[in-house]
């Protein structure tokens, strides 16, 4: 069958961004080319299906057939099946043939996309990127979701008023944003989105970005172009963490106060930078020191040692912070608070990050 080039490649590519690293089950590490569908899934539940025209081959290694497709610049490239079972590629002077997986029962099942949630919210897929600081939200640490599934997910509280609270941990680092849902209204629920979602969704926002979001009681789901879907199954969270607080820490007072932010120095990033070619190895520390109204930012190791100061109108404060996790904040920020035990930044998109301090 002839196919057009750039569509596939870009099939593979975003059904790729699903498969599962070196699972040691093989199905779960296949892009499986079935009858007018592009499939993939991991072992954690997510499945991504792009409809399109193409034969019933099976389960093919989708990084390297990304690789050939993109080796060649022919707009249209010939797969088939070979007498022994393989997948025939042609494209211009080069053919590869590729071993194929024979699709079990479950792979069958997937090319059936899921029914929506009758409870399910709907809103713009777009609003996950243009209303917060998506990026920012998935800078986090990765830990084992077996031992911590609420610092493996996005979630999402719902105060029932429209606005949806959204956070992300690693214990050392919360995460918080702001996002306007008006089909939440009188919606109080919690909902735990996995990570690796998120972040599989942003790789292939080409194809989900302007689409629609589906979010149920057990199943994030979202749709794009040309009927193509993305959904996984929510984590289930029986005694969710109390991120609010742990932030209302940062605080004397208990909680939030804005009208303690300060403007971020412009010569701060600077002055990290260079603190940061001191501060290395496995703690890469950097010394933030507020005292009579200037900052003081240093870093020290056996060798050598680094002290800068700028003007700061803050209360006195002293704690060390992680040098790149400061460096990675400040494009997201553009006001802070040195609390007692953790930092707080603040960005124009209703987006803050705690830091926790170190000793």
């Amino acid at each position: 069958m002839e196919l057009d080039r750039e569509a596939l490649l870009a099939a593979v590519k975003a059904a790729s961004a699903v498969v599962a690293n070196k699972h040691t089950v093989p199905m779960f590490n296949a892009v499986w080319l079935m009858d007018g569908h592009v499939l993939a899934f991991n072992n954690s539940g997510m499945v991504i299906n792009l409809p399109m025209e193409m034969p019933a081959l099976g389960g093919i290694d989708g990084k390297l057939l990304t690789q050939l497709l993109g080796k060649s610049d022919e707009d249209v490239v010939t797969i088939d099946a070979t007498e022994n079972g393989q997948a025939r590629i042609k494209a211009g002077r080069f053919t590869a043939k590729l071993a194929v997986l024979d699709p079990v029962d479950y792979v069958h099942q997937l090319v059936k996309p899921p029914k929506p949630e009758d409870d399910a919210v709907e809103f713009d897929t777009v609003q996950l990127v243009e209303d917060i600081e998506l990026d920012a939200m998935l800078q986090v640490a990765a830990l084992k979701a077996e031992q911590a599934l609420d610092f493996c997910s996005l979630t999402m509280n719902s105060t029932g008023t429209g606005q949806v609270v959204l956070f992300t941990s690693d214990r050392i680092t919360i995460n918080r944003s702001l996002l306007r849902i008006d089909s939440m209204l009188d919606n109080t629920c919690s909902y735990f989105v996995p990570l690796e979602f998120m972040k599989a969704a942003k790789r292939t926002w080409d194809i989900f970005g302007e689409g629609t979001c589906l979010l149920g009681n057990k199943r994030i789901l979202l749709t794009g172009e040309d009927d193509a879907i993305l959904y996984t199954t929510l984590a289930q969270v029986k005694e969710p963490v109390n991120f609010m607080t742990a932030i209302n820490r940062v605080w004397p007072e208990g909680k939030i106060d804005t009208k303690s932010l300060v403007k971020i120095p412009d010569e701060f990033e600077d002055a990290l930078v260079r603190a940061s070619s001191i501060a290395k190895g496995d703690k890469a520390l950097v010394h933030i020191k507020v005292l009579d109204g200037q900052l003081t930012v240093s870093a020290a190791n056996e060798a050598s040692n680094f002290k800068e100061s700028i003007d700061f109108d803050h209360p006195d404060r002293e704690a060390k912070f992680p040098s790149q996790l400061l460096l990675k904040s400040l494009p997201y920020a553009n006001r802070m608070y040195i609390g007692t035990w953790s930092m707080a930044l603040f960005g124009p998109k209703r987006f803050s990050r705690y830091i926790a301090s170190k000793s």
